[in-house]
């Protein structure tokens, strides 16, 4: 379960809702975010903290990873 607020994004664990991560953003009203996903890894996508950035994370059984895109 994701929760997205105007500074921050809360990922939790559904099963158990415990919270895995919080994410600071740049300011996000419209709570824009980006999900793919599947039973073995779950991919999302959104405003970094910096404008004109968006952060990639990757939340997997086997693998997690983050990175930043600029785009200008």
């Amino acid at each position: 379960m994701i929760v997205v607020c105007d500074y921050k994004i809360y990922v939790f664990n559904f099963i158990n809702l415990q919270n895995i991560d919080t994410i600071d953003t740049c300011e996000n009203p419209k709570g824009i975010l980006a999900v793919s996903g599947d039973s073995k890894n779950t991919i999302i996508a959104f405003p970094d903290k910096t404008k004109g950035y968006i952060r990639v994370k990757s939340y997997g059984i086997y693998h997690q990873f983050n990175f930043i895109l600029y785009f200008k």
